[in-house]
């Protein structure tokens, strides 16, 4: 199985799976944990209205980055860039690089060498509280 077969399954269990969390939701909710609005969705859409629109989102393109690390350069520095020249960055060898959708980090991982191209191996997804923090 190619690697882009082995992310549209993990994509396809994702959508299928999703009323899985229904056990999760109802188990909190006799708790008391959590209120009934977090889980009901009050007025909201249906989990099959909310599969069905993610089903038409699948085929959108976005644009995802790998980010080995940053530097900081003043004008001088850049114009006196030649081939050749060594630009060091914010991260150390070893250390994981962010992957980015559409410029905001939602994951970090290693890069690894597959098939002879450059790839990363997720080994962390952001939680949605980190990801709303790194969007500031």
């Amino acid at each position: 199985m190619t690697d882009q077969e082995n992310i549209s399954q993990a994509a396809d269990s994702a959508v299928t799976d999703a009323p899985a969390d229904t056990a999760t939701a109802d188990t909190a909710r006799e708790q008391g944990s959590v209120p009934p609005s977090d889980f009901d969705g009050g007025s909201g859409p249906d989990r099959g209205a909310v599969r069905a629109d993610l089903e038409m989102l699948r085929d959108v393109e976005l644009r995802v980055t790998a980010e080995l690390g940053r530097a900081k350069m003043t004008l001088g520095e850049i114009t006196s860039l030649t081939g050749g020249s060594i630009v060091t960055l914010n991260k150390a060898a070893g250390e994981p690089v962010d992957l980015r959708i559409n410029d905001q980090m939602f994951a970090s991982g290693e890069v690894i060498v597959m098939d002879g191209y450059f790839a990363v191996k997720i080994t962390k997804l952001l939680s949605k509280e980190e990801r709303v923090k790194n969007f500031s």
